[in-house]
Parts: C-alpha cells; sequence; structure tokens
C-alpha cells in the first residue's frame, strides 16, 4: 500500500530524522525539511501523500506547520511526532485537525501502520472529490443502457437501475387479482 508514496518530514531534531529515515527508507520516498518556509515552498511545487511532523523545529511548533498545510493542503493528512507525551497531548492534536500523534520510541511497525491509514484516507478523500463527475457520467451510461421503459434513480449519491413492474413481467392476471384481493379486504 505504502509502495511508490511520498513523505514529508519536517523536523530540526537529527536524530529523530534519522531514525524515521531509516524506519521509511524501504518502503516509501521521504524528504526532509527544517523550517516552515522551506514547508511552505516544497507544499506549493509538489505534492505529498502525508506529511510528518515533529512536535517543535527551529522556527514554530506542530500547531504553526498544521496550520500552513491546511491552508495549502486542506485534507492531506498530518501526523505529529514527539518524544513525551499523552493523553492530554494526544486530544490537542487531535482536536486542531491532525491525523495522529506518534510518541518515542517509535517502532517500525507502529509508523508504518499509521502512515499506511493516513494515506488511505487521504487517497479515499480524493476519490470522493472525484466522485461527482464519476456519478454524472455513470447516469449517463445507465440511462442509455436502460431501454424502453427503465428509469435511473439516484438516492443519497448511489445509482440503480430499476423498473416498474410492467417491465419485470409482472403485468400478467395474477398480479392484478392479487392487488384485487388486497384491495377488497382491507389488506388483513
Amino acid at each position: 500500500m505504502l509502495a511508490e508514496r511520498k513523505i514529508l518530514l519536517l523536523s530540526s531534531d537529527q536524530s529523530e530524522t534519522d531514525t524515521f529515515k531509516s524506519i521509511l527508507s524501504e518502503p516509501l520516498g521521504i524528504r526532509c525539511v527544517g523550517d516552515l518556509l522551506e514547508l511552505q515552498s516544497i507544499l506549493q511545487d509538489s505534492s505529498y501523500d502525508a506529511v510528518l511532523c515533529g512536535w517543535s523545529f527551529q522556527d514554530g511548533t506542530w500547531n504553526d506547520a498544521l496550520g500552513k498545510i491546511q491552508q495549502s493542503c486542506p485534507a492531506m493528512p498530518v501526523i505529529i511526532f514527539c518524544k513525551t507525551g499523552g493523553e492530554r497531548e494526544w486530544i490537542e492534536v487531535l482536536d486542531a485537525g491532525a491525523f495522529d500523534l506518534l510518541i518515542a520510541p517509535y517502532q517500525r511497525a507502529t509508523v508504518l501502520t499509521v502512515l499506511e491509514h493516513a494515506v488511505a484516507a487521504y487517497q479515499g478523500w480524493k476519490r470522493v472529490q472525484a466522485t461527482p463527475n464519476l456519478i454524472r457520467e455513470t447516469k449517463t451510461t445507465l440511462k442509455k443502457r436502460s431501454g424502453r421503459g427503465g428509469r435511473v434513480a439516484e438516492r443519497r449519491g448511489l445509482i440503480s437501475i430499476y423498473s416498474g413492474p410492467e417491465r419485470r413481467g409482472i403485468t400478467d392476471r395474477r398480479y392484478q387479482s392479487d392487488r384485487r384481493k388486497i384491495g377488497s379486504d382491507g389488506g388483513r
């Protein structure tokens, strides 16, 4: 799932940068930046699948970086990492709009799992953004395929083809007589 994904790492702590480089070097491409100015220029020039952001760095904190990222790419998942933290920090990060909080020691399986979920969520968001055009195209195709008497229904974004009883061949006498029985005895 993570093969050929681009991850942006924002950290000025060299030991944390090296740790994440060793964890992420094989399955995906990682680019490291150390400050907000560089982050902003990179986000304008390239697209990434997720951002790993340190708790604090040279010219700001994770909250500053999250604001810049959300301005440029509102749905891009941002995963914050820090050396120490607890439930209070985790809630603070989630309330601000980040995807998750990783706390040291950073284990390969945990980091890759969180990144996989973040990238999957982002890819799903991208597909949803493309859906209105897909629905419009599908409705046109279904109308052409539905033929005589068929109708196309769209409810809550879901599309289905349905037909009235005459299309399903239920217009025989048995159907007519069943309708009369229900009508005459009050549906009992």
